[in-house]
């Protein structure tokens, strides 16, 4: 056995069969990436041995199924999980609320279901969270809690319920991709306290009501996505403040009057 053995690169062959448990066994490991091979069945809870060592793990783009296992909780030194692009099911285990040091987390493109626990919160370090294209429902409020959050993407799931007024406490934030939801209501206020904000994706739920003036204030956007919902109104001349942005799509609301001349078009 590799007892010595650090880091476990394996990314992108075509590597099929079950990733062996006996993984678990190597206690020296650091790093773990099997990303974009042809790895099946579930993740073997043995993972759950290496506590002590492992900060990095990436099981992405294979064809690994059922849930999680629960004693990924285990792993107290995980700074980066990504287990996108497979065919996980079933509710996030409540156990991901232990790895208080993970700074990146990636369930995107699974099919993982139900609600997100308050569980979540507990996972103050964390940075990027991406959760796209799965069954998720409910209301954002879990998801407004980590004040380091610099990326969260959660398109293309069932989230419903409106933005709370609490969105401007995620105000490190720079990536906001809430698209593709049922989410409702208007846009508020609050939403000018996220400065550092360089993307904001909104396209394809149901808000309505006026585009808020302080969308208008967030002068780092540099691509702005409020498509196919039912904005009303007219189009601020102060968009012209938002000099970096290269990508604006307006389309499939309600808005009228006419284009102010400070856009310049």
């Amino acid at each position: 056995m590799l007892s010595h053995l650090t880091i476990l690169d394996l990314f992108d062959n075509s590597i099929k069969g079950s990733i062996p448990s006996e993984l678990g066994l190597m206690t020296s490991l650091n790093e773990i990436n099997l990303k974009g091979n042809s790895f099946e069945g579930q993740i073997p809870s043995e993972l759950g041995l290496l506590s002590s060592s492992l900060s990095k793990m990436d099981l992405s783009s294979n064809t690994l199924e059922e849930k999680l296992p629960t004693t990924l909780g285990q792993l107290v030194n995980l700074e980066e999980l990504d287990v996108s692009n497979n065919v996980l099911e079933g509710q996030v285990c409540s156990e991901i609320g232990m790895l208080s040091k993970v700074t990146s987390l990636s369930l995107a493109e699974n099919i993982f279901s139900g609600t997100i626990p308050s569980y979540f919160q507990s996972l103050q370090e964390l940075e990027v969270l991406t959760m796209s294209n799965n069954l998720l429902v409910g209301t954002l409020t879990p998801l407004l809690a980590f004040l380091n959050i610099r990326q969260l993407s959660i398109e293309s799931n069932f989230f419903n319920g409106d933005i709370s007024s609490t969105i401007g406490l995620i105000s490190e934030v720079e990536l906001l991709d809430l698209s593709n939801n049922r989410l409702s209501g208007t846009l508020p206020s609050d939403i000018e306290l996220l400065s550092k904000l360089e993307i904001l994706d909104l396209n394809s739920n149901s808000f309505h009501g006026t585009i808020p003036s302080g969308i208008q204030t967030l002068i780092n956007l540099e691509r702005l996505d409020l498509s196919s919902n039912s904005f009303n109104g007219t189009i601020s001349y102060r968009f012209a403040n938002l000099v970096k942005l290269d990508t604006l799509f307006l389309g499939s609301n309600s808005l009228e009057g006419i284009i102010p001349s400070e856009l310049g078009l």
